[in-house]
């Protein structure tokens, strides 16, 4: 998905660093002076205020150097076979500027790809629609250059969303966020409001309405829905939710003896659970539920293959025997060629690595829901998942509740935790990332990243985790395909300054009230609520 952050822009991280590092002394002048330095991006004093509109706006910073911009989002109108997102945009500065990478692709894009839908009820995200596979989104174009306070009319072209849906969350680039809970109206496709002519004249007066060219979709746009995948992990377990399929890895120590295929007496009652779950979310009409034996990396294959094919067979007859003749199943054995997790680190043993790769893993194609429709629980719904109800936009984020730090080459980081939100299937995160040392926070470094699990080794924030004290599961940042995070965007932060940062994660049963953040070796932020 090209809102992405790490995916956003098609250019090298050497040149983000460059191109901010460069452009941001020049932003810096055309700010006016705001009182208290840490304080979150909004209109500096002098800037033109924006008018109070009707619709559902947020202020934040996006493009190189990072400007701050106020965004509404208006409308989201379905239109038969296309969704039309309508913004208006303001320019919170003093003076204009070329806007680059703020709200398209690479640092000269005029369209507005960097915009994206995301159903979190159905558990989709939706791309613009382009003119082709890695062009230019239809909707708006904008000119070279935007002016302060002027009220831009903004249109994005989407996919058709399902009918029923309600609500949507609309993702915007840079600090803008999430913007959850916005309704999803009925309409039909009308002709292209007319461009305001700019030729021949002064630039546009702040508080003037502007509407750029709007190039509507035709022929067959390039598309693309993509299925939001999840990850928790509980100590005998781990689930992942990969759109129209989840898979239950059940850990082998927990189930079998040392070098044995025989479940072990504590093993029944782990797999009645996953029996319990098997039933009430695998289709019977979606054959098989396969299952697979996995081994860690200790031994070869012709003892590591064998020794995975019985577990998996043990695992099946206990399933058959809970679950009846109305599933097709289908046995598999690894051995050890499919870790999830390294067996050794710097040549060391990795015990923790091993344990994770020892594991039978069950996977089925979930039941069809429709929108709207009462949506079954998560895996585990004692310790794993919530319902899913789609938020209400949320104007206050609430207050900070703990914060974590983090040294860089360069200055000192912030981290401060906001109460968590439910939107939906997802739980949702939000800090604010306070630059309190000396120096400036680049964009080639992203500080709250962990490559050291295969789930979020890509995230900007894979070090952030969600953790349930009472039942020791763990939420990891939700994803679409193999690589890319629901999550927002570090951007070049000078010292003093404040970047909003939000991260998606699977949403925790609905009695739970309150979580731990997990940060790693950065510590914990114990007790966050969830609003």
């Amino acid at each position: 998905m090209r809102w992405m952050i790490r995916k956003a822009l098609s250019i090298s991280s050497a040149a983000l660093a460059l191109a901010a590092c460069a452009s941001a002394p020049s932003t810096e002048g055309r700010l006016k002076a705001q009182g208290d330095p840490g304080a979150r991006a909004g209109a500096p004093a002098g800037a033109p205020a924006p008018p109070a509109g009707k619709g559902y706006a947020r202020e934040g910073l996006t493009g190189l150097p990072a400007e701050p911009y106020r965004v509404e989002v208006q409308t989201v109108e379905r239109q038969g076979g296309h969704t039309l997102l309508t913004m208006e945009i303001v320019l919170l500065l003093t003076e204009n500027t070329s806007g680059q990478a703020a709200f398209g692709d690479g640092l000269s894009g005029t369209d507005f790809s960097r915009f994206a839908l995301l159903d979190p009820v159905a558990k989709k995200a939706y791309s613009p629609l382009l003119e082709k596979e890695g062009g230019a989104a239809y909707g708006t174009r904008r000119d070279y250059w935007i002016h302060p306070g002027v009220r831009y009319q903004v249109q994005v072209y989407f996919p058709a969303l399902p009918a029923g849906t309600g609500r949507i969350t609309v993702l915007a680039p840079g600090s803008l966020g999430e913007y959850a809970g916005i309704p999803v109206t009925e309409g039909t496709p009308r002709p292209v409001p007319t461009a305001t002519s700019t030729r021949g004249s002064d630039a546009p007066p702040p508080g003037s309405v502007v509407r750029w060219p709007v190039t509507p979709p035709s022929g067959t746009p390039w598309s693309q829905v993509a299925d939001l995948h999840e990850l928790v992990e509980h100590p005998q377990k781990s689930t992942v939710n990969e759109g129209s399929t989840e898979t239950v890895a059940l850990r082998t120590d927990v189930l079998f003896a040392f070098d044995k295929a025989e479940l072990s007496p504590k093993a029944a009652a782990v797999l009645d659970e996953v029996a319990a779950e098997t039933r009430l979310r695998a289709d019977p009409a979606k054959p098989p539920v396969i299952i697979e034996g996995h081994t860690d990396g200790k031994g070869g294959d012709s003892y590591n293959l064998p020794l995975s094919v019985r577990r998996a067979e043990a695992v099946r007859a206990h399933l058959e025997r809970r679950l009846g003749s109305e599933y097709t199943y289908k046995t598999a054995g690894k051995g050890a060629a499919e870790p999830i997790a390294p067996n050794t680190v710097e040549g060391k043993d990795n015990p923790e690595g091993r344990a994770r790769n020892r594991r039978v893993e069950i996977s089925y194609r979930i039941r069809d829901h429709k929108p709207g429709a009462t949506v079954s629980p998560g895996p585990s719904a004692g310790a794993g998942q919530g319902s899913a109800r789609a938020s209400a936009f949320r104007r206050d984020d609430g207050q900070v509740v703990g914060s974590l730090r983090r040294k860089t080459c360069c200055t000192e980081l912030r981290l401060d935790v906001r109460p968590f939100y439910r939107d939906g299937s997802y739980l949702v995160g939000v800090y604010d990332v306070v630059n309190v040392g000396g120096g400036d926070h680049n964009v080639v470094y992203t500080p709250f990243a962990d490559i050291a699990h295969h789930w979020s080794d890509r995230a900007a924030f894979g070090r952030l985790t969600v953790v349930d004290p009472r039942t020791k599961s763990r939420y990891y940042s939700v994803r679409t395909g193999k690589e890319r995070h629901v999550e927002g965007e570090l951007l070049f932060l000078p010292r003093g300054k404040t970047n909003r940062i939000f991260v998606y994660y699977p949403a925790p049963p609905d009695a739970v009230t309150a979580l731990t953040l997990d940060g790693g070796e950065l510590g914990r932020v114990g007790n966050v609520p969830i609003r």
